[in-house]
């Protein structure tokens, strides 16, 4: 028989076990908290590629996200976060254009799928969490796989003879430059903050760099003039050109002179796209090709007002059915602050916000479409099944 001390005692661990659980932080029981690698799909595993550099990774908490990346890194302050069933959206700004969305793929092994939308672009990967990562196989990485000099240069604190070996140009830190004789005296320095700086594979009596910022890279070939180092000509490659386009801008500048922000303002103004129009939402063709920037744009150029209400709706329903659920919801968010008592423009707004992944959001959008329709005596026959099924 079992004492009654004993089972005080037993009582008291399996209350401090409890206790000692609940109160573990919410990041702790959510499981995107952490540091993400990421992982390739093959067939039905995922692989760690292995090219020989640092891969993606992500590093997440409940305020902000880490993207550290090959190219490029990302760092933003989480505004708000949004939990809908499996996933969980995390927004960088209170207009939603900007987002990070987690949902697990196989919770056991770690690996989750993260969707992103930055700067209008949406991508989806695949990552491994830091627990896990020994649970993934890591296999070697082939061209198609990795970057190559070719893509980005040699790897950060490599050299490469300028002319006739005499001098020789390094890359350090990511972003300085310098260049040395064969004394190791050191001829030149610069260092470019914010800039990425890569070597290309090229051999002369110049400096063949290639200079990144943000989706924006810059091939440059200076050459020597004195105490300097200039160039006549810059191309810009970036991912608002369309298919990978590159553009050639002839430019004197010297390398003591560079700025990349103000290079990239030549090159906006030289080749400034057309300003995306209200006109362009009655367009089927110009329609499929707006973003979500591209509407916000539309919106403050042409705010929504009885005459363009008309253009907006259509647009948002056309949107729909091209499934760009995001860039109708941002319209309708924009409608239903106009016209609060348009019971119809909140229907709308739920339907863009479920297929958004926004459940929480349609909810009480669905809940005001039906408020209104009681408020104004209509019948709630002709309420869609699908509102009363999403409101359970």
């Amino acid at each position: 028989m079992i004492s009654s001390n004993s089972l005080k005692k037993k009582f008291i661990v399996l209350f401090f076990v409890g206790f000692i659980f609940s109160c573990k932080r919410p990041e702790q029981s959510v499981g995107y908290t952490g540091v993400w690698m990421e992982v390739k799909k093959s067939g039905n595993t995922f692989q760690r590629i292995d090219c020989g550099y640092a891969g993606e990774t992500l590093t997440v908490s409940s305020d902000s996200l880490y993207q550290k990346g090959v190219m490029e890194d990302f760092n933003f302050k989480v505004d708000h976060i949004k939990h809908a069933e499996d996933k969980t959206t995390f927004f960088t700004g209170k207009g939603e254009l900007s987002f990070y969305r987690f949902s697990w793929i196989d919770q056991e092994l770690g690996i989750a799928k993260w969707e992103t939308s930055i700067n209008g672009e949406l991508m989806s990967r695949y990552f491994v969490n830091q627990l896990n990562e020994k649970k993934v196989k890591t296999v070697k990485g082939t061209e198609t796989d990795c970057i190559t000099s070719e893509d980005k240069g040699d790897q950060v604190n490599e050299f490469l003879p300028i002319g006739d070996g005499t001098k020789t140009l390094y890359v350090e830190n990511d972003n300085c430059i310098s260049i040395q004789n064969n004394n190791a005296k050191q001829l030149y320095e610069r260092c470019l903050e914010g800039v990425l700086i890569r070597i290309r594979n090229l051999k002369g009596n110049f400096l063949p760099l290639t200079l990144i910022s943000g989706k924006r890279t810059i091939d440059v070939d200076f050459t020597s003039a004195g105490d300097d180092w200039v160039t006549k000509s810059l191309t810009l490659y970036s991912g608002k050109t369309k298919d990978g386009q590159k553009i050639l801008l002839p430019a004197a500048v010297s390398i003591k002179e560079f700025d990349f922000d103000r290079i990239l303002s030549q090159f906006d103004n030289q080749n400034k796209p057309p300003s995306a129009t209200i006109k362009d939402l009655e367009s089927d063709t110009k329609l499929k090709d707006i973003d979500v920037y591209g509407i916000a744009d539309i919106l403050n150029s042409s705010p929504v007002n009885h005459n363009n209400l008309p253009i907006y709706r259509k647009a948002a329903q056309k949107l729909m059915d091209l499934e760009m659920y995001n860039e109708a919801r941002i319209i309708l968010l924009d409608l239903v602050k106009t016209y609060p008592e348009d019971e119809d423009l909140h229907l709308n707004l739920g339907d863009a916000q479920w297929s958004f992944y926004d459940q929480g959001g349609a909810k009480e959008s669905y809940q005001t479409y039906l408020t209104l329709l009681k408020s104004k005596s209509k019948s709630l026959q002709e309420v869609p099944s699908r509102v009363t099924d999403r409101l359970k």
